[in-house]
C-alpha cells in the first residue's frame, strides 16, 4: 500500500464523574464517552523513513506528538524497517476536551496495522495507546463506552445517539492536570453512577439526560465558570435536549432533536468557534 487516508474523530463525554486519587497518581473515573462527527483527517505514504506534518502549529516538536510517539512505538513493536511519511490535518479544538489528540493516536495505530497489513495487532495496539495516554484505547473500536478505572477500562454499547451535536469552543484551553489537582482541593461522593443501567434508556427517554448526568469539573469556583455556564444555559434555551462541557473542558455540547433549533442556538455564539454534525 502506497497511501491510506483516515478520518480520527472528537467525542465528548456525556457524563464524567472524578472518583478517588489512584496511588500512581491518577483518578479512577467513571465517565460515558461517545464519539461525535467532527473529524481530524490522518494520511500515510510510504516513505524512506518516519515522518510527521501538520497543518497548524501544535506548539510541540513533530517528535513529541502522540502521533509520532504512537508510530514509533507500533513501528518498534512489529519490527517494521520501512518508513512512513504521516500528514495530520487538524479540525478538533486542541485542549477543549474532546480527545482530538488521543483520537489521533488512536487513529494513526489502526492505520498503520492496516497500511503495512499488520493481521492481529488489537492486543499491541491496546498496550501502545494505555502507554500514552487514558483516553487513547476508546478510539481504537466506535461504539458507545463506559469508562472506568483511569479511563482504560471500556464497556461498549453499540448504539448512536439519533440527534445533532453542536460544539461550542470557548477559545481558551484548560491544562488536564492543573483541574484534577483543583478538584482533589474538593469533596465528591466517590459512589459510582450505574451508568450501563441508564445508557440504554437514552434514546428513548433523553429527557433522562439532565437529571443524570454531570461532570465533576463543572463546579462554581473553576476558572471561567461563568462563561461556560453561559453557553451551556443557551444551549438549553435553544431547546437542546441536553447540554454540557466535555471532559475537562473547556468545549461545550448541546443535544438537538430539531435541526432549526440547532441553528437559531447559533446566534448566541458569534465569538465562539462552532462545530456541528449528525450522528
Amino acid at each position: 500500500m502506497n497511501k491510506l487516508a483516515l478520518k480520527a474523530p472528537a467525542k465528548i463525554n456525556l457524563a464524567l464523574q472524578v472518583l478517588e486519587k489512584r496511588e500512581d497518581g491518577y483518578h479512577n473515573i467513571n465517565s460515558i464517552m461517545t464519539r461525535v462527527p467532527i473529524y481530524d483527517e490522518i494520511v500515510f505514504e510510504a516513505a524512506d523513513c518516519l515522518s510527521l506534518e501538520c497543518n497548524v502549529d501544535l506548539g510541540i516538536a513533530p517528535e513529541q506528538n502522540l502521533v509520532y510517539k504512537a508510530a514509533r512505538l507500533f513501528l518498534d513493536e512489529f519490527k517494521i524497517t520501512a518508513g512512513v511519511k504521516i500528514s495530520l490535518s487538524k479540525t478538533i479544538p486542541a485542549g477543549g476536551g474532546l480527545g482530538g489528540g488521543s483520537s489521533d493516536c488512536a487513529t494513526t495505530l489502526l492505520g498503520l496495522a492496516e497500511f503495512f497489513g499488520i493481521k492481529n495487532a488489537d492486543d499491541a495496539m491496546y498496550k501502545i495507546a494505555c502507554s500514552l495516554g487514558s483516553d487513547i484505547p476508546f478510539f481504537l473500536r466506535e461504539g458507545t463506552a463506559i469508562a472506568t478505572s483511569r479511563g482504560e477500562l471500556l464497556e461498549y454499547f453499540d448504539f448512536t445517539l439519533p440527534w445533532e451535536v453542536l460544539l461550542v469552543a470557548p477559545g481558551f484551553s484548560v491544562n488536564t492536570g492543573k483541574a484534577y489537582s483543583e478538584l482533589d482541593k474538593r469533596k465528591f461522593c466517590f459512589d459510582p453512577a450505574k451508568y450501563a443501567d441508564i445508557l440504554p434508556r437514552i434514546a428513548a427517554f433523553p429527557r433522562l439526560m439532565p437529571l443524570m448526568f454531570r461532570n465533576d469539573f463543572m463546579y462554581p469556583e473553576m476558572p471561567n465558570c461563568s462563561e461556560i455556564r453561559f453557553i451551556v444555559e443557551k444551549l438549553y434555551a435553544s431547546g437542546a435536549l441536553f447540554a454540557s462541557m466535555s471532559g475537562s473542558g473547556s468545549t461545550c455540547f448541546g443535544l438537538f432533536a430539531d435541526h432549526a433549533k440547532l441553528e437559531s442556538s447559533l446566534r448566541y455564539f458569534g465569538n465562539y468557534r462552532t462545530l456541528h454534525g449528525k450522528f
